[in-house]
């Protein structure tokens, strides 16, 4: 029978104390796309009920869109950057 392969699926090594000393990136990622769209889906939820409300949070998640393809634009390290630039955009 295998033992650890709940610590070893989270995608994280530990030191002996407990301490992440890496991670694995591609979990990372995937946690922050799981929140952001947990809080997107929540938003929306609240939004559709209102026509006025639903304008707005599409003005603003176009205006966050905006934003995030300047933030990736200048920030080579982050994947966003890499599709952007190999995309000719």
């Amino acid at each position: 029978m295998k033992r650890g392969t709940k610590k070893t699926r989270s995608g994280r090594a530990l030191d002996s104390k407990g301490q992440i000393i890496k991670e694995d990136p591609k979990i990372v990622v995937a946690n922050r796309f799981k929140d952001l769209c947990r809080i997107a889906v929540g938003v929306s939820s609240k939004a559709a009920e209102s026509g006025d409300a639903s304008a707005v949070l599409a003005r603003k998640l176009m205006e966050a869109d905006i934003e995030v393809d300047r933030f990736c634009k200048f920030s080579p390290e982050y994947p966003c950057w890499k599709k952007m630039a190999g995309s000719g955009a």
